[in-house]
């Protein structure tokens, strides 16, 4: 009994102990729980407060940005409006500038209408007084002479043909005195003074007739086996290809055709800088270089036309003006010498008021014939006409190009 009371007693007081110790325990957990909760809000108040100031500041900087963005868009509105302004005021006053020349030369223009309606006055005057004596006149004559009036005025009509006709004489042979006197002179100062403004150094250019083979190897296999290489390029191109024999690596190309000659040469370089000669390289490089020859020939036409300004002209033709620039006469570049020539005609016509594209069209083509007298047979004067009647030029160019090595047979441009 006593020992079940223990027990009973010993379990009460352990559910009362346990029951004060997990009290406590719970109290612990919620202080711990509101510590926790004013931790938490403390750190929510202050991470609240850190962006609310973040988005503040980022409000007041975006607020600044658009303020200064606006603050200048007006002012370069305001810069536009004052520019404009200026351009009004400007416009304005070239308006009124214009207004007050436009009144000037109005009230110029007035002025001269008075002086001419005085001055037909008077000449209505005059006339009518002239009249008046040449009726008087005839009334006069034909009461002396005893003639009629018809008769009278057909008698002074022939008095005053013939006064008239010698003084036309007269003056006729005092200028064309004057003219022969003074036309030696005149034609001199006339042609230096259209070689001082007229002509403009032309480019010269000097084509080789010799290619320079850089080594050995290269020599050989341009040369080819047994002479294969070199002989393909000799029946391709229509020229002679040597070595000169003091100067072994130096390669003539012998032709009478500049054209055929700067044709070989391009292809030859062109052969040299490949390094890789055969057959068929060396048809497509001859191939290559006619055709990079005659776009040169039609650009170096089109150049020289274009520059002189002196119009249309048939694209063979000026392909036909580019081969001048593989030709030369006397040391000189025939299409240089041309050039110039077509200048000096130009400014020697605007100085003689005559058309100045016709002459300097003459003075471009007046030694055409030279580009092909190398091909066919006859003097360069009359493949020159050939070549100008087949492209259909004017009968002035014609007649330019016939008769410039005899200048004393060249009509007047102004005749035709």
């Amino acid at each position: 009994m006593i020992a079940t009371l223990t027990i009973i007693v010993a379990v009460v007081l352990g559910l009362v102990v346990g029951g004060l110790s997990r009290r406590r325990q719970y109290q612990q957990d919620i202080a711990t729980a509101k510590q926790k909760a004013q931790a938490l809000q403390d750190a929510a108040a202050i991470d609240a407060n850190q962006r609310a100031k973040a988005y503040l500041m980022r409000a007041k900087e975006s607020i600044n940005t658009d303020r200064l963005a606006t603050e200048d868009e007006l002012t370069n509105q305001m810069a536009d409006i004052e520019a404009r302004r200026d351009r009004m005021t400007q416009r304005h006053e070239t308006l009124n500038q214009q207004e007050r020349r436009l009144n000037q030369r109005q009230a110029h223009i007035d002025d001269t209408q008075v002086e001419l309606d005085d001055s037909k006055q008077l000449l209505e005057k005059a006339r009518t007084v002239a009249d008046a004596l040449t009726d008087q006149r005839q009334v006069e004559v034909a009461k002396q002479a005893e003639l009629d009036l018809i008769t009278a005025q057909q008698m002074i009509r022939n008095q005053t043909a013939r006064e008239l006709s010698q003084e036309a004489e007269s003056t006729v042979r005092e200028l064309s005195d004057n003219a022969e006197a003074s036309a030696d002179k005149t034609a001199r100062s006339l042609i230096i003074e259209a070689i001082q403004r007229g002509p403009v150094d032309w480019p010269r250019e000097h084509f080789e007739h010799t290619v320079l083979v850089p080594t050995s190897e290269a020599k050989s296999r341009l040369i080819g086996k047994e002479g294969q290489h070199i002989r393909l390029l000799e029946s391709l191109t229509g020229t002679d290809l040597i070595f000169d024999p003091d100067q072994t690596n130096a390669l003539q190309i012998s032709t009478h055709d500049p054209i055929r000659r700067e044709t070989t040469r391009i292809a030859i370089e062109s052969l040299l800088a490949s390094r890789r000669i055969t057959a068929t390289t060396i048809e497509k490089e001859v191939l290559s270089a006619e055709n990079e020859v005659l776009k040169d020939l039609r650009q170096t036409g089109e150049r020289v036309v274009s520059a002189l300004k002196i119009g249309f002209m048939h694209p063979e033709l000026i392909k036909i003006v580019g081969r001048l620039k593989f030709r030369t006469s006397y040391g000189q570049n025939v299409l240089s010498h041309s050039v110039e020539v077509a200048q000096m005609a130009g400014v020697m016509a605007a100085e003689l008021g005559e058309d100045v594209r016709l002459a300097k069209r003459a003075g471009l083509l007046h030694d055409i014939g030279k580009a092909v007298d190398h091909e066919i047979e006859g003097t360069h004067v009359e493949l020159g006409v050939g070549i100008a009647e087949t492209y259909d030029e004017n009968p002035v160019i014609i007649n330019a190009i016939a008769s410039h090595h005899a200048m004393s047979i060249l009509p007047r441009l102004s005749q035709f």
